[in-house]
């Protein structure tokens, strides 16, 4: 017997969610071929898988974070909390390893219009933010102050890096001396 669902209106409504009878059992019949396996190499940029969630993203020696893709941040664990720990000692190295464009398997915003596969120098330059709340107009004469629901970063902003490493690579490098100077007690020499 065939029935005829109308979906959509709510008097047909139960009628959609009933289940249809069973069709009778089917004659076996050869299997189909079986399809090629996929490549199992991956590209550089390609996106990580969901299973890929939480990466390790190793800067420099002794600067190694874990990275997670879904919520496109730091993990907050002993790796980032000695990152924090020794940004001071570091710090000139993670300024200048914004210049670097090695691909890790670091997203930002996966899913989002303003998905990005990180380079090293994105995630230093992450870090760096994460640790010293840089004043963006200040530091670099532009307002980020839009972002997507589906992004913790603003828009444009990884772009901005992307497309300008040397730039912000100089004006973070300038602002963090000025503010070590102004800091510096009269009596400890400059580095």
């Amino acid at each position: 017997m065939n029935r005829v669902l109308l979906c959509g209106s709510l008097l047909a409504l139960w009628a959609c969610s009933s289940p249809e009878p069973a069709a009778p059992p089917a004659q076996p019949t050869a299997a189909p071929p079986p399809e090629p396996p996929a490549p199992t190499t991956r590209a550089v940029t390609a996106r990580p898988a969901a299973a890929d969630s939480v990466v390790l993203v190793r800067l420099a020696d002794g600067i190694t974070l874990h990275w997670n893709n879904r919520r496109s941040g730091f993990v907050d664990d002993k790796l980032l909390r000695a990152a924090k720990a020794n940004f001071p000692a570091n710090q000139h190295r993670l300024v200048a390893l914004i210049l670097d464009t090695t691909a890790t398997a670091a997203v930002a915003c996966a899913g989002s219009r303003d998905s990005h596969s990180l380079a090293t120098g994105d995630v230093a330059f992450l870090l760096v933010l994460r640790v010293k709340r840089l004043p963006w107009y200040e530091v670099y004469g532009i307002q980020w102050d839009s972002f997507d629901y589906d992004c913790p970063y603003a828009e444009g902003m990884l772009s901005y890096v992307a497309a300008n490493r040397a730039t912000v690579w100089q004006k973070t490098a300038n602002y963090l001396a000025s503010t070590a100077r102004a800091t510096r007690p009269a009596n400890q020499p400059a580095r």
